[in-house]
């Protein structure tokens, strides 16, 4: 789940059923281009990771979860 979206500062990403501590994120512009890869610890089960969009241009990403060898990707409208 990712919310508020659209988003202006702040963009919270909820993952649950995770069955690992660690999880990678990529973020992408409408064109493909990586703006961040980061792995963030989690705990087991669910976890909350606040995106800071302050040096973001407004905009659409895609942010690509990869967790437990499966991915997810949401659109987000940065504002």
């Amino acid at each position: 789940n990712l919310y508020p979206n659209p988003a202006k500062t702040i963009a919270n990403l909820v993952i649950s059923g995770v069955i690992t501590n660690e999880i990678n994120i990529e973020i992408s512009d409408i064109l493909g281009r990586p703006v961040i890869i980061n792995k963030y610890n989690t705990v087991i089960g669910k976890s909350r990771i606040n995106l800071d969009l302050t040096n973001f241009e407004k905009g659409i990403y895609f942010i690509k979860v990869i967790a437990d060898n499966n991915s997810q990707i949401f659109k987000l409208i940065h504002e």
